[in-house]
C-alpha cells in the first residue's frame, strides 16, 4: 500500500483545520458570553434584591464567573477537538498486497 493512499489531502486538511478553528472560536464565545451574562444578571438582581449599594454580589460573582470560564473553555475545547476527526480516507489495496495474502505460505 501506498503512502499517498493512506493520508488526506492538504486541501481536505485544511478545510478540517479550518472548520475546527470556527466552530470552536464560536462555541468559546458564546459560553463565555453567556456564563459572565448569567453572572452580572444573577448579582445585578441579588444586589436589587438584598438592596446592596455597593453591587457586592456582582463583583463576586463576576470573580466567580472567570476560573467557570476557564473550565468551561477547557472542556469545550475538549469535546470539540474529540468530535472533529480527520477525515478518513478509505486505502485501496495494492494488487501487490492481494497477491501476497492470497500466495502465503505457498512458495
Amino acid at each position: 500500500m501506498t503512502e499517498t493512499n493512506k493520508q488526506p489531502t492538504k486541501q481536505n486538511l485544511q478545510q478540517h483545520i479550518l472548520k475546527a478553528g470556527l466552530y470552536g472560536g464560536l462555541l468559546n464565545g458564546c459560553a463565555i458570553i453567556l456564563i459572565l451574562g448569567a453572572a452580572v444578571g444573577l448579582g445585578l438582581w441579588l444586589d436589587a434584591a438584598f438592596d446592596t449599594g455597593k453591587r457586592i454580589f456582582t463583583f463576586g460573582l463576576v470573580l466567580v464567573s472567570v476560573p467557570v470560564t476557564f473550565v468551561a473553555v477547557y472542556y469545550i475545547g475538549r469535546w470539540i477537538s474529540a468530535r472533529m476527526a480527520p477525515p478518513q480516507v478509505e486505502p485501496k489495496p495494492d494488487p501487490i498486497d492481494f497477491l501476497e495474502e492470497h500466495d502465503r505460505g505457498k512458495n
